[in-house]
């Protein structure tokens, strides 16, 4: 419960952990965590790197691991026609799409939406 955090507000990672939730549909038990990486996938590769140098946080991966049925990270791109969401305050339900494209371009897809 305090490694995260460290790493959360630790200025040197050039990420932020947009949010955290636990689900209540579908998958059950299943904590969700989104960050952004402020730089993209460069961002993304220094923050792993850090996190492989950093023994307190691979002490803690590794006692979470005893705790986990099975873990899984995706790496999403918002979609460019929509705005960034802004943080709102208060307890809030929120649901969390994937979608697979056919082929064509972001902006027809945009329009048909």
């Amino acid at each position: 419960q305090e490694v995260l955090p460290k790493i959360h507000e630790d200025k040197h990672y050039p990420c932020t952990l947009v949010g955290t939730w636990n689900t209540w549909y579908g998958e059950q038990d299943q904590a969700v965590h989104l960050w952004r990486y402020e730089g993209g996938y460069p961002a993304l590769t220094e923050v792993m790197n850090k996190l492989r140098e950093n023994k307190e946080f691979l002490e803690f991966r590794k006692a979470r691991s005893d705790m986990l049925l099975s873990r899984k990270n995706q790496l999403l791109l918002e979609f460019s026609f929509w705005n960034e969401p802004v943080p709102r305050s208060g307890p809030n339900i929120y649901e969390l799409r994937s979608y697979q494209l056919r082929p064509g371009t972001m902006i027809e897809w945009g329009n048909y939406w």
